[in-house]
């Protein structure tokens, strides 16, 4: 996968058409902030979906989790009127999770996955619910959910629809503060649940899916920086750079293997210290500069701030300015 981390970062604005977002743009709203818009045609087909739903309802039709009552009580009929009781009911008896809220990036990762799972135009969703949704991503409104508590759906998804309805609760300078006044405060009215609309919201595997997104994205970003520091530490161990020999990397069946290869070769070319080394034995070097340590002090803020730089992909935006995008 070629993901460019830093596009990523200086994406501004993302439109959804067919609900199917680039790796990068589902980052750049989720992670660093990009406003998100509908397009027409994505308005479109969720006004369709919604007005067949609504036609369906006038036939009289019998439609699960609409017109009747969830898993057992499937054989009871819904009226009209208790549509609504219908739907705020599944939310409310399965926000029941328990334990470490959901942080900001991965609320918002599930925020937008709800979006991106029920604005395809066949969930039967009102337009004016997704667009609460996203007017709160936009806003940077966070709903509290905690994290665990289900087999990887329903209970946190139930969490933030509570605050959608302003019954819930939103992150206000760090602390979970009753949903209802924010919404207000920022000129949102909360959401009157009608037919499917919770069960939408909490049904399939939303959450999971998000997380996962943003644990690939993590991923890659690692593996961007576990490079450059291979490169670092080639220099510090006096590593010799005839090991990223292409023909010895082209000899196997892993051209993963070969690419990094290539991208340390890049790093690397034109240092000193790999050239004055070029014939060294790294064995030498450790046995010859490492004493036996008598005294020992704490590591812990030195690779706090590694962390850092390699979280916000610092080292590497500095390192593709000298070479260009690197290979990954």
């Amino acid at each position: 996968m070629n993901l460019s981390v830093k596009a990523a970062r200086t994406i501004t604005s993302v439109t959804l058409t067919d609900c199917k977002p680039t790796l990068e743009e589902f980052i750049a709203v989720v992670k660093f902030g990009a406003k998100l818009e509908f397009s027409n045609q994505m308005k479109e087909a969720v006004q369709a979906n919604r007005r067949l739903l609504e036609k369906f309802l006038e036939e009289g039709r019998v439609i699960y989790g609409v017109t009747t009552g969830f898993g057992e009580n499937v054989r009871y009929t819904i009226s009209p009127e208790d549509a609504t009781t219908l739907q705020e009911n599944i939310v409310r008896t399965h926000s029941v999770a328990v334990g470490e809220p959901l942080d900001r990036v991965q609320a918002r990762a599930v925020m937008l996955m709800t979006i991106l799972n029920a604005g395809k135009g066949h969930s039967g969703i009102r337009l004016s619910t997704l667009e609460l949704i996203r007017q709160m991503l936009n806003k940077d409104l966070i709903p509290f959910a905690p994290s665990e508590g289900s087999v990887g759906y329903l209970g946190v998804e139930a969490h933030l629809v509570m605050a959608y309805i302003g019954e819930g609760k939103i992150f206000q300078d760090g602390q979970p503060v009753p949903a209802l006044p924010v919404l207000e405060a920022n000129g949102l009215k909360p959401l009157v649940l009608s037919y499917k609309e919770g069960l939408t919201m909490l049904n399939g595997t939303i959450t999971v899916t998000a997380l996962g997104l943003l644990a690939l994205y993590e991923s890659i970003t690692a593996m961007r920086n576990m490079e450059l520091a291979g490169a670092m530490c080639y220099e510090a161990l006096r590593g010799t750079t005839k090991a990223l020999d292409p023909r010895i990397h082209g000899a196997k069946r892993h051209e993963e293997q070969a690419s990094s290869a290539r991208n340390l070769s890049r790093m690397l070319a034109g240092s000193q210290i790999g050239a004055k080394y070029i014939d060294a034995k790294v064995r030498d070097f450790l046995r010859e500069t490492i004493p036996f340590v008598d005294n020992d002090r704490f590591l812990y803020p030195d690779m706090e701030y590694i962390f850092d730089r390699v979280r916000d992909c610092s080292l590497t935006d500095i390192l593709e300015k000298e070479l260009g995008e690197l290979e990954f």
